[in-house]
């Protein structure tokens, strides 16, 4: 998954960009829960990156 390689290569605004254009489309094609149930798993999988997950939830 491109969002999760930009994350561990710690590109977090182009991660940031990226991921609100997966959601914004999973919003559009009704698809959300599964865009939430996957970055959650790619949360858990990432951990440590928590500076790409602060900005996030900002």
């Amino acid at each position: 998954m491109k969002l999760e390689k930009l994350v561990e290569a710690r590109a977090y605004d182009e991660a940031l960009m990226l991921a609100v254009d997966l959601k914004a489309l999973a919003t559009r094609g009704d698809a959300l829960q599964d865009f939430a149930t996957r970055f959650e798993a790619m949360r858990k999988r990432q951990l440590r990156q928590r500076g790409f997950f602060d900005r996030w939830k900002r």
